[in-house]
């Protein structure tokens, strides 16, 4: 049950990744510029809310899933957060 809650969650992150790489893609072919028109700094925000989404739900859903499959204590968002430190330090150091 908890495997297919994680898996259901790493879906819908997908998914949030595909829409953010378009918004990315958009705003990379606008560039830096010294002033923007109202359609590219909305292309800009749209970008910004996607990530902002994104980053909220992979700590509030994904490490939050990811901390009860591993019977971790989630605590606090930053309790989460630390428990996905720990865990990228315990798997990906040499």
């Amino acid at each position: 049950m908890m495997l297919a809650k994680l898996q259901q969650d790493y879906n819908l992150l997908k998914k949030q990744l595909f829409w953010i790489k378009l918004s990315y893609d958009e705003c990379k072919i606008i560039g830096i510029k010294k002033e923007y028109h109202i359609d590219e700094f909305g292309k800009f925000e749209t970008l910004c809310s996607r990530y902002s989404r994104s980053i909220d739900f992979l700590i509030r859903k994904m490490f939050r899933t990811i901390d009860s499959f591993e019977f971790e204590n989630q605590g606090t968002l930053v309790d989460v957060v630390n428990n996905a430190h720990k865990r990228y330090k315990r798997y990906y150091s040499s």
